[in-house]
């Protein structure tokens, strides 16, 4: 539930919220704690300083296909097609989004 592909390596409070709505044991804070200390993502993460994220920015769109959003997740397990990435791209103003897989990242696969 901390470091799964789609996960966003939440903290402990977090963590253990999403792990409660499925599953219970007598220890599960003090795991939860022990676990995440050792994420190397997180401790990675902790050594950069948190850097903040950007301010997030509204946009106002007037028109179909004046603006498209991108952006690329994985890798993911390889799929039977050898697929490992998705391209998602979110047209604006309907907020229609469409999802197809990709072998890499490179600029090419992805045009």
């Amino acid at each position: 539930m901390h470091d799964t592909p789609t996960s966003g390596h939440e903290d402990v409070t977090r963590t253990i919220e999403l792990i409660k709505n499925r599953f219970y044991w007598p220890l599960l804070k003090i795991d939860v704690q022990k676990y995440i200390r050792k994420c190397n993502k997180c401790i990675i993460y902790e050594s950069l300083g948190n850097q903040k994220a950007a301010k997030l920015i509204t946009y106002r769109v007037g028109a179909p296909l004046e603006r498209l959003s991108a952006d690329i997740g994985g890798p993911f397990p390889t799929s039977h097609r050898g697929n490992i990435h998705i391209l998602v791209v979110v047209y604006c103003f309907s907020k229609f989004s469409q999802c197809d897989a990709m072998p890499d990242q490179e600029a090419e696969t992805a045009a």
